[in-house]
């Protein structure tokens, strides 16, 4: 009688004790399970009514979860519908509780990859903690990669790379709302846009760790590039082209010394062995750091390369440029034909109507003219169809200026011309 209830009134130590024993304290972990469905009930009609003692309840059997696997086989998915079902009603501490025991329980092997996987993806959008958020990305990100270490787990891969396609795909038949003018989102995109973005966001960070190097990952990023939600799009397309819109390394490296700084502050201290070998470590790493800057700035051919359908894949791009023009930025729909343009070289495809878009903005008043003509540039192939580059060039025909830059453009094409229109770009070799 004693022991029960000073152990009944003392979790901690009655944990202990359990994983120490498990048969020897199974009354006791009983009475505590029994007692946690009771509070459970009144907790899930008043969330606000013994939340602390709740939460108490909670981590205490997460904790010793493993030595009672038949009695606790339902307390995984209690706390997963407790979160996804309760959640908007849920403190914050009893929401990171929830969480971290969810986590706990996955360390323990008491659930899967999956489950844990299929409890957290549908926070990520919901989640107004910063600090919440990055533990259930973090989460995520360290799972997948745990699985993957030794060799693919192409099990889990296939199962995360479903789910995360769709939370892309449900937000596809969304209106398109674009970044400028009236058009312009004003109070956010919705959660289809919030949910699409948090996957294609975990999609590329897995691409950038090698973890995932797939066409289904492709794929996921590609479907992205259609989205109607402007961010959505842009975070896809960015992938594509290589480009962090959002680089969290990027403030770490602002913010670290340069090499100069750290040579100028080697001649001013005091100078000893270990601290020429910490200079010479940290100038490897900033010169290493710089290097994968510099290689990061060309474009994700290996991703390009494995686009499913990329003739599809552009005329879709085409089409939404096209449809949606006026409600698109300048930026965004610069980014856009520098996409279909790298897509377009690098699988030596035609979308002939991308010509005839771009003429519009060869104009000697556009301000990002160089960026439009490399964008023009890249598209440009052995089987580019002679009569939309002849169409470029009469059309330039206005322009001095802009007739230069596409002669110049023109010229490394030359060979698809027939012999007349090389005799007549023939006078503007001197030129340009």
């Amino acid at each position: 009688m004693g022991r029960g209830v000073l152990l009944t009134s003392n979790l901690p130590q009655l944990q202990n004790l359990i994983k120490r024993d498990p048969p020897a304290y199974q009354e006791e972990f009983l009475q505590q399970w029994n007692h946690f469905n009771s509070v459970r009930q009144i907790f899930q009609t008043n969330p606000d009514e013994q939340a602390p003692h709740f939460r108490e309840l909670v981590t205490f059997i997460a904790q010793v979860a493993q030595c009672y696997p038949k009695h606790t086989k339902d307390f995984p998915t209690v706390l997963s519908s407790l979160l996804l079902e309760s959640y908007g009603v849920l403190s914050p501490e009893t929401r990171k509780t929830l969480v971290q025991n969810l986590v706990m329980l996955r360390n323990k092997d008491v659930i899967s990859s999956i489950e844990l996987l299929k409890s957290l993806f549908p926070l990520l959008p919901r989640t107004t903690s910063s600090q919440l958020r990055s533990f259930i990305r973090k989460t995520i990100l360290s799972d997948i990669r745990t699985a993957n270490l030794k060799t693919k787990n192409h099990k889990l891969n296939r199962a995360v790379q479903t789910m995360l396609f769709g939370m892309v795909e449900r937000g596809m038949e969304g209106e398109v709302i674009g970044d400028k003018g009236k058009a312009k989102a004003t109070t956010g995109s919705g959660k289809e846009g919030e949910e699409a973005m948090w996957a294609i966001v975990l999609t590329k960070e897995l691409w950038k760790k090698g973890i995932w190097n797939d066409a289904k990952t492709v794929s996921i990023v590609a479907l992205g590039c259609q989205h109607p939600v402007v961010k959505v799009q842009s975070a896809s397309v960015h992938f594509f082209l290589n480009v962090d819109e959002e680089d969290e390394d990027s403030d770490d490296e602002d913010d670290s010394p340069s090499a100069k700084t750290l040579q100028h502050r080697r001649e001013i201290n005091k100078k000893t062995r270990s601290g020429d070998k910490k200079l010479h470590k940290q100038i490897k790493s900033i010169k290493a750091k710089q290097k994968r800057k510099d290689q990061n700035a060309l474009p994700n051919f290996p991703a390009l390369q494995l686009l499913n359908d990329p003739q599809t894949f552009g005329e879709k791009l085409y089409d939404r440029l096209n449809r949606y023009d006026k409600r698109y930025s300048l930026d965004h729909k610069i980014i856009i034909m520098q996409l279909l343009s790298r897509v377009m070289g690098s699988h030596k495809l035609c979308v002939l109507g991308f010509y005839t878009y771009i003429m519009k903005y060869l104009t000697y008043h556009q301000l990002r003219i160089p960026s439009i003509l490399v964008a023009l540039a890249q598209s440009v192939h052995d089987f580019t169809p002679p009569d939309a580059l002849l169409r470029l060039y009469e059309n330039s025909l206005r322009s001095s200026f802009i007739l230069v830059l596409v002669v110049k453009l023109l010229l490394r094409v030359s060979m698809l011309f027939g012999r007349f229109v090389e005799d007549n770009l023939g006078q503007w070799k001197k030129i340009s």
